[in-house]
């Protein structure tokens, strides 16, 4: 997701097990020509980049699509320059250039593969029918239920028949839609058969922003704080706004989620198989301030303890 006026702590190749999933299902997709591939949201360039990386190591000709609102951050992603840190994770047989002063490029062909250009996901329609693969992860999490759905919606119908939608671990989890099969627990996601099409709806026209979840109380709009932290990757961030939740209400079962995501991104695999078991342990006890959250984006009880279970699927298959 975009930077705006927010610092951006983003870099290569994060959620490294959605990338070795999402390799798996590129290497299999049966599409002989170019592929096309629409990065929603692309930030500074660090994803769109990243997905080049990986196309270029399958041997599958393609043309990335990156788009974002903010011009500021898409003149970073031009200039593809960046620190060397925001190389840690990229796996060492993918080359960067040294450019000076701790400062690194991504590879010529990775660079001339990727377009950028500024549009804004909530105001935009994009064509229909028009992409073998759409990635826009940590997006969805700043939207409320109604502007969620059309957003999912505008990135289901960009999708051609079969190909693949790929999602935030934090809000992949907790969405289902009747165009899409999910095809693990990475966040990533099938387009079934084309939709009919459907009328965006009247407020649509309306919306300029997308909002963090504000609601009454100091704990919520603590919540919303620490979900957009995480969209940008400031996960020292996210850790300490949630357990500052948690002090106060060590019951909040969707702060002890969203830490159970932050423990998995930072490696630590038993404080987060710790959290998903307390939240499945308590799955009768659904706490009113998990459930005013899940309520506000359309979300069953039941659908947060399925989405829990994933989390706990997701670890125990890395074990």
């Amino acid at each position: 997701m975009s930077e705006g006026k927010l610092p951006n702590h983003s870099y290569f190749w994060r959620h490294p097990a959605q990338m070795e999933a999402l390799t798996g299902h590129l290497s299999r997709l049966p599409v002989k020509e170019t592929l096309r591939v629409w990065c929603a949201g692309c930030s500074r360039g660090e994803e769109a980049y990243s997905l080049s990386y990986l196309l270029h190591r399958l041997g599958r000709p393609h043309h990335i699509r990156a788009t974002d609102k903010d011009e500021e951050s898409l003149a970073q992603a031009v200039l593809a320059i960046y620190r060397e840190e925001t190389f840690r994770l990229l796996p060492r047989a993918y080359e960067i250039e040294a450019v000076g002063d701790s400062r690194y490029t991504v590879a010529p062909e990775v660079r001339r593969s990727v377009d950028f250009e500024r549009s804004d996901l909530l105001k935009t329609r994009p064509p229909q029918a028009a992409y073998h693969v759409v990635v826009c992860r940590n997006v969805l999490i700043y939207f409320d239920k109604g502007t969620q759905l059309e957003v999912l919606n505008k990135l289901v119908d960009a999708l051609l028949p079969n190909g693949l939608l790929v999602l935030g671990y934090a809000e992949s989890s907790l969405i289902e839609h009747s165009g899409l099969t999910r095809l693990d627990q990475h966040g990533i996601f099938q387009a079934r058969t084309a939709l009919p099409p459907r009328r965006p709806p009247k407020s649509l026209a309306k919306m300029s922003e997308p909002e963090p979840v504000v609601e009454e109380g100091r704990r919520s709009v603590t919540l919303g704080s620490a979900l957009k932290d995480f969209a940008h990757g400031d996960l020292r961030a996210v850790r300490s706004k949630l357990n500052t939740i948690l002090s106060d209400k060590k019951g909040f079962l969707a702060g002890h989620y969203f830490l159970a995501l932050v423990d998995l991104e930072e490696e630590q695999v038993q404080e987060a198989r710790s959290r998903v078991g307390f939240i499945l342990e308590n799955r009768n006890l659904l706490d009113d301030d998990t459930q005013n959250y899940l309520s506000e984006r359309g979300v069953s009880g039941e659908q947060f303890f399925r989405s829990t279970q994933l989390i706990r699927e997701r670890i125990e298959a890395g074990r």
